[in-house]
């Protein structure tokens, strides 16, 4: 079916990209391409978990430079694909300054379509390449040729300080203005949950590495992957655990896991009880039995329950329209009527073994 189509060509797509990423061979662009990539993700239990892990393996067990190469190469293909003329050592070589100077050229022609495609490619190369990058330069050395060569500078220290700080305030513009353009690109589309997921495993394992901007970055992150979780969830019992399992994972990168803010207690009765006080999430256990609440004698079976008394009742009334009309069994009749009558009012059914 074309759903099916569809599921083995987003399989195929993803594992070929991560596959490019990770410097393994691709898989054939084939009918049994696709059905070996869709086995593939099935055996990491579906395309959501795959793209997690090995979104963490690339960020646990490759090195900085590996990943610096794969995602210069991965920009140059992007790049290249829309007409921009480039090569791998223009795009490793270049530092923060350069991408600057690359992003306002391309920003002026968004005017058009193609132009606009352009400019969505390089800052979203840029973004990519971001965490590879040094730091600015010192705001105070690039700007002190300006300010020193202005006779106004040099006799009013307060020109010096007030040019610094609308230099770091542009910086500080910039730099927020490329983590909200990240994560417009991360959180749309049909497969916004996979990215988000996946970027979320990433960010996650830098911050455990000592990354304070992927530290800043996860509280975001976090908040667009439970609200893309719940568009996709409605079951809020299923919203509930992931909102767990996310907070547990949080809690693990600043060191809360298993105590404090990171421990989410769900009730358990492996120990036994014969009354579940309120509708809640729980934990239940292989082997355990779940009565319905109209057969628990602790939940009102026999006496509280109104619908199973009216249900005795009615077969009450229709035995004693079968006693009056077969008198061969109106003594067993009556006798069993008086009992569910009994057991109507709350007495136990009383049985009595035949041997």
């Amino acid at each position: 079916t074309s759903v099916t189509l569809a599921r083995l060509a987003t399989d195929l797509t993803t594992v070929n990209s991560t596959f490019s990423a990770l410097g393994y061979t691709l898989m054939d662009v084939s009918v049994a391409g696709a059905a070996a990539a869709s086995g593939l993700v099935d055996a990491f239990g579906g395309l959501q978990n795959f793209t997690a892990q090995t979104s963490a393996m690339y960020s646990n067990f490759y090195t900085k430079d590996e990943q610096k190469a794969s995602t210069v190469k991965s920009i140059v293909g992007t790049l290249t694909g829309l007409g921009i003329n480039t090569s791998e050592s223009d795009i490793a070589g270049a530092d923060r300054a350069t991408w600057r100077t690359v992003l306002d050229a391309f920003s002026k022609d968004t005017g058009t379509e193609s132009g606009s495609k352009k400019y969505a490619a390089v800052v979203s190369a840029a973004n990519q390449l971001s965490p590879y990058l040094d730091g600015f330069a010192d705001p105070a050395k690039v700007a002190q040729p300006v300010v020193s060569s202005s006779a106004v500078a040099a006799s009013n220290p307060v020109v010096t300080d007030t040019a610094m700080d609308e230099w770091k305030r542009g910086v500080e513009a910039i730099v927020q203005t490329m983590t909200d353009l990240r994560t417009t690109m991360i959180a749309s589309g049909p497969d916004k949950l996979e990215r988000l997921q996946g970027q979320l495993a990433i960010e996650m394992a830098q911050a455990k590495a000592g990354s304070l901007t992927a530290l800043q970055d996860l509280p975001q992150l976090a908040k667009l992957t439970s609200s893309a979780y719940a568009q996709q969830h409605r079951d809020s019992t299923d919203q509930a655990v992931f909102n767990a399992r996310l907070v547990e994972s949080l809690g693990g990168v600043v060191g809360l896991s298993g105590s404090g803010l990171g421990t989410v207690k769900v009730p358990s009765f492996d120990v036994g009880t014969d009354y579940v006080p309120r509708d809640m999430l729980a934990m239940v256990h292989e082997g355990e039995r779940i009565t319905p609440k109209a057969f628990n004698p602790a939940g009102g079976f026999g006496g509280g329950d109104q619908e199973v008394a009216r249900l005795l009742r009615e077969m009450v009334a229709r035995l004693d329209e079968i006693a009056s009309a077969t008198g061969a069994t109106s003594t067993t009749s009556k006798t069993t009527a008086e009992v569910l009558t009994n057991a109507t009012r709350g007495q136990p059914l009383r049985t009595k073994a035949v041997t």
